[in-house]
């Protein structure tokens, strides 16, 4: 077990010791700091806005930018050993492909969570002196919500990242998916039909934020739950992960 916690702590030493890393969080910090001193300054006397609301605007922003980084750290992971080179170095070590490949998961989602709790955090602290109290759990569980979608970018990330020894491929692959599920670009394509089939699409429920406060669900035309939604993408989640173990044990790294 120790020796796994060593692993652990290895992929952890590759990405924080990354420079790129850092400008991450910088942004996960900065992005909270200005959007709510501009929403305050706009606001002026008016009083309108209140914390919920910044939290909900800053909230988007925030955690688009947390997948896409989530992304790219989840595309270096394995695509990026072998687009290095260091694939061999990480093979000859006493450690097999599986504890490899689960080390990788559980240090992205731990940097993805830490992102998100860092992000939370400055959040809070800036909105509620400006903008007054917030109703806590409801931010909780709407940051909750958009985490429950972040495990399903990673997973997929992943396994693109597993498929291709390429990580720019990977990125860019799972990047173009992302935004086309931020820009609703999916919901008017798969809009475009009633069939019953649309609702087992699994980045057609990345927006669960949708059910806050008993709303309709993220698919237009189509009655879902929460948790059929979470149901969805812990199934592609499950398949996601199937994919990146089979691929990577039975990858040839000679080349």
């Amino acid at each position: 077990m120790s020796s796994f916690w060593n692993l652990i702590r290895n992929e952890n030493m590759k990405i924080y010791r990354r420079l790129r890393t850092w400008v991450m969080f910088a942004f996960t910090v900065f992005v909270p700091l200005a959007t709510s001193l501009l929403l305050y300054l706009a606001d002026g006397k008016e009083g309108t806005l209140d914390s919920w609301s910044v939290t909900f605007i800053e909230g988007e922003i925030l955690f688009l930018l947390i997948n896409i980084f989530t992304v790219v750290k989840a595309a270096e992971s394995v695509a990026g050993e072998f687009s290095w080179g260091t694939i061999k170095l990480l093979l000859i070590r006493p450690w097999s492909r599986s504890s490899i490949l689960l080390s990788k998961y559980i240090s992205i989602f731990l940097f993805a969570l830490l992102m998100a709790i860092v992000a939370f955090a400055v959040s809070m602290a800036v909105n509620i002196p400006m903008f007054g109290t917030i109703d806590l759990p409801k931010a909780l569980e709407y940051y909750g919500l958009h985490l429950i979608g972040l495990v399903f970018v990673a997973a997929f990330a992943f396994m693109l990242s597993s498929a291709f020894r390429s990580n720019g491929l990977a990125i860019g692959l799972s990047i173009f998916l992302l935004m086309a599920s931020v820009t609703r670009l999916f919901d008017v394509l798969f809009g475009m039909t009633d069939k019953p089939w649309v609702k087992y699409v699994g980045f057609l429920h990345l927006n669960l934020v949708n059910y806050l406060e008993g709303g309709a669900g993220p698919i237009p035309n189509q009655e879902t739950t929460l948790g059929f939604s979470i149901a969805v993408l812990a199934a592609y989640v499950i398949v996601f992960n199937i994919v990146s173990w089979t691929v990577f044990r039975k990858r040839d790294v000679a080349a």
